[in-house]
């Protein structure tokens, strides 16, 4: 199990820590939010979802009334 976690959870849980904090300082020298990245993920599925539903019913309807 510890092989599977890599060491001690203890360890584990301060390298965590401390990418989190290197992380979150290049984001932040870069000038990203979290809420920036959030609402980046929501626009990109609301494209795709408007991109795809009209071709959907489209699909549908010419092979409905192929039959």
């Amino acid at each position: 199990m510890e092989r599977f976690f890599g060491g001690n959870p203890a360890l584990v849980l301060a390298r965590l820590a401390i990418i989190s904090l290197i992380v979150g300082v290049v984001l932040a020298a870069l000038g990203f939010s979290p809420y920036d990245l959030v609402q980046t993920v929501r626009d990109l599925i609301q494209r795709l979802y408007d991109m795809a539903l009209p071709r959907s019913r489209r699909a549908s309807a010419t092979s409905f009334w192929a039959r």
